[in-house]
């Protein structure tokens, strides 16, 4: 079952060019990558674990380590992320992504 944070992270991807978001299938949300949105975007393949509120330090690390970006659609508990703020820390992710390979 999908929560509102990935909803609402999926359709702000949609609105990138060239990027194609969907969710993960089974074995990326549960197995190795622990991700709950892919996106797809100029010939690769990046994991998002979406949550609602940041990620302790450990935990980040734990998920880049599986090639995992964490991505939280609050700065703090009630406080959501601006889209223009979501949306290039996206591209970020996407940017760093491309420069890594």
């Amino acid at each position: 079952m999908r929560n509102d944070d990935e909803r609402y992270i999926l359709e702000l991807c949609r609105t990138i060019p060239e990027m194609n978001p969907r969710y993960a299938t089974a074995e990326e949300d549960y197995g190795h990558k622990k991700a709950d949105v892919v996106l797809e975007y100029q010939g690769r393949t990046i994991y998002l674990q979406i949550s609602h509120s940041p990620k302790s330090r450990q935990q980040q690390r734990a998920l880049l380590e599986r090639g995992t970006h964490p991505l939280a659609t609050h700065t703090y508990r009630e406080q959501r992320t601006p889209d223009d703020e979501l949306r290039s820390r996206i591209l970020d992710i996407v940017t760093a992504q491309q420069g890594g390979a």
